[in-house]
């Protein structure tokens, strides 16, 4: 079973901060919509076992959640400083 990747567990915050740092930061908030997003097209296209989606087109989801992941974690880590 493919689940989501829990973002808070991946940033080592709480739900309740991602939502403070959300609410003090647009681009953040943008941002984890975005993530939230293309997590749920890999999540999906994870689970069709590759019918519908090629492996270049699964990979590409997965690089594209990664970076906006490590995009997330810098203005966390930024917002913290």
């Amino acid at each position: 079973m493919v689940a989501a990747h829990d973002l808070c567990q991946d940033l080592g915050i709480t739900q309740d901060e991602l939502s403070q740092h959300r609410k003090n930061d647009s681009t953040l908030d943008k941002l984890v919509a975005d993530y939230d997003n293309v997590d749920k097209r890999t999540v999906d296209a994870e689970q069709t076992n590759a019918a519908i989606i090629s492996d270049e087109e699964l990979l590409a989801l997965k690089e594209e959640r990664l970076k906006i992941k490590d995009q997330i974690t810098q203005r966390v880590q930024n917002s913290r400083a």
